[in-house]
């Protein structure tokens, strides 16, 4: 089963669907266990509204909102305590205003025994979760709904998670004070994420690599955050990008929502034969096609050393013997859909 890939939704937006609650977890953010939850997603929307919306950039966001989490408990690692230090610190700056905007926040992005009306807000911003308090939960969250809402890929998105319901509030002074907060910090020596200068700007960094292409900002992730997301991840960021690729070319290809594709017609063409001769060598070879993220993080465990590109491939591992035959190396990367040859066949 695929991981667990989610984002925040606004009460607004799931009064309006009446979405299943078997998408959403505890803490209230939409899960997709796996491209088939994207789906159910937007055939709600569909069925509510007659919107059509692509699942493949649904399942994206999830995973993107996924990822800046795993980024935050990284860089937490490196830096303990610093989200309750950063609340700590907004609170210092706001007092009583940043109380009232986590209770608005938490009102409209509410958590699941809030939205079913199991607990008040105050109720649930007293509690905690494997020993991190609900409201820096609350700030947490309210810092990715901020990234999201500035991030012009997902715009046409906006509904399910738009913050303008907070703006009356100390909503836009608590994520200036907590983007100052974490522009001070230092990365504590860490090297292997030298994305920015900060928390903030690492979390950023995809938008403004690629504002407008949800599969640019995969990229990015892939290209980036490789050394914290190990092959798992990485594989799932690949499959993500796949989806929206196929979109897009559904879409191309249709000329738009609702247009009829006309079928090629090969009536009356000629057809010509042109098979290629039977030689010697094709009953020994040895084709093997490998996703070079993956394999790449494979190797990297293997000999216990980074191996990042394909010219840090050990020459050992690409002298290896198949049943006494030698292969033929074919890399295939599937997040362009090309190969080429590492080794050429020896025959």
């Amino acid at each position: 089963m695929d991981a667990i890939f989610e984002f925040h939704l606004s009460r607004r937006a799931r009064q309006t669907y009446q979405f299943d609650e078997a998408l959403f977890a505890t803490d209230g953010r939409l899960i997709f266990s796996d491209f088939r939850a994207a789906r159910r997603f937007v055939e709600r929307i569909y069925a509510v509204s007659g919107r059509l919306l692509p699942a493949s950039d649904i399942y994206a966001m999830g995973l993107m909102d996924e990822i800046l989490h795993l980024v935050i408990r990284h860089y937490e690692r490196q830096n303990p305590g610093l989200m309750t230090r950063a609340l700590e610190f907004v609170r210092a700056g706001l007092g009583d205003r940043l109380e009232d905007t986590i209770v608005q926040f938490t009102d409209e992005f509410p958590p699941m025994p809030v939205y079913r009306g199991q607990l008040s807000v105050k109720e649930y911003l007293s509690g905690s979760s494997n020993g991190i308090g609900h409201r820096q939960v609350s700030m947490e969250e309210m810092l990715l709904v901020s990234i999201a809402n500035q991030n012009p890929a997902i715009e046409p998105y906006k509904e399910f998670f738009d913050d303008s319901v907070l703006q009356g509030t100390a909503y836009p002074d608590s994520i200036r004070l907590l983007g100052d907060f974490l522009a001070r910090q230092s990365d504590n020596g860490n090297r292997d994420v030298r994305i920015g200068e900060s928390l903030y700007e690492m979390l950023v960094a995809p938008s403004k690599a690629s504002p407008y292409s949800l599969e640019g900002q995969l990229q990015y992730l892939l290209d980036k955050w490789a050394a914290i997301l190990g092959g798992d991840i990485i594989e799932r960021i690949v499959r993500a990008m796949d989806f929206v690729r196929e979109e897009v070319i559904r879409h191309t290809a249709q000329g738009g929502p609702g247009e009829q594709v006309a079928l090629p017609d090969f009536h009356g063409e000629p057809e010509y034969e042109r098979y290629s001769p039977d030689k010697d060598w094709m009953p020994r070879l040895v084709l093997m096609a490998k996703n070079s993220y993956v394999w790449l993080d494979q190797l990297s465990r293997k000999y216990q050393r980074w191996i990042k590109t394909l010219d840090q491939i050990p020459d050992e591992e690409l002298d290896l013997q198949i049943d006494g035959r030698r292969p033929f190396w074919r890399i295939q990367n599937s997040a362009y859909r090309f190969t080429w040859p590492l080794l050429p066949f020896n025959h």
